[in-house]
């Protein structure tokens, strides 16, 4: 769940709807590369799928005790945080496992920092970087393969958690540089034919302490959607 704080309200956006905003910027990158790559589909299915072990989190979210808001995906506890990423390395294990793997080097990534923290990580490591092994040797990939393709998907998502507003400082990645201020990413190259406007579904809960899970569940049961507007542009747009 992305978190956000909007004065009266707090806007939750589900990992999945995030992801697919991702899809969206990367099926749009009019670079040879990309529009001519001889893995795109599975490149954008992965990108578009990747957070896809949130979507029981996002379904019923666990509280953060210390604000009484949902967390979010950068304060769930170890455990459950590793237990999503199970969910999402192993969904597409037998349908697509060069998708599984894609997924698989994004849940990596996006740890590698926590790797030596404590056991349950260093055993989640192993554990994860097995699946990845497993995952290539199924897709008839080597990891020379993988290591190639990863930062395509890697650069949308960031793009995507910047537009959303989680990342205001500028990232660097792959040969772009981008930086998000009101939900206006600038990129620079710009792969994109121009400037464009995306939207991403949000729903609006009042900020408040919510008591428990419960009292979350009944007020998300009930809340209002929305759809936030956001533009990526070029530096200079």
């Amino acid at each position: 769940m992305i978190v956000l704080d909007d004065t009266s309200d707090l806007l939750l956006i589900t990992q999945g709807d995030h992801a697919h905003l991702a899809a969206e910027i990367l099926s749009l990158c009019r670079i040879p590369e990309l529009l001519e790559h001889p893995r795109r589909r599975q490149l954008l299915a992965a990108t578009r799928e990747h957070d896809n072990g949130w979507r029981e989190s996002d379904a019923a979210p666990l509280l953060d005790p210390r604000t009484g808001w949902p967390h979010s995906f950068l304060t769930l506890p170890g455990e459950a945080r590793r237990e999503i990423w199970r969910r999402a390395c192993a969904r597409f294990r037998d349908t697509d496992p060069y998708i599984a793997a894609l997924v698989t080097q994004h849940a990596l990534e996006v740890h590698r920092e926590r790797k030596d923290r404590d056991q349950g990580w260093a055993d989640w490591f192993d554990e994860t970087g097995t699946a990845m092994s497993e995952h290539l040797e199924a897709a008839g990939y080597d990891p020379e393969t993988l290591e190639a393709d990863y930062p395509w998907l890697r650069l949308a998502d960031l793009c995507s958690l910047a537009a959303c507003g989680t990342a205001p400082d500028a990232f660097e990645h792959h040969g772009y540089t981008g930086q998000a201020t009101d939900r206006v990413l600038r990129l620079d190259p710009l792969p994109l034919a121009g400037s464009t406007s995306f939207s991403v579904a949000c729903r609006r809960v009042p900020r408040r302490a919510y008591a428990s899970a419960t009292d979350l569940t009944v007020a998300m049961a009930s809340a209002r959607w929305d759809r936030l507007t956001v533009r990526v542009t070029g530096a200079r747009g």
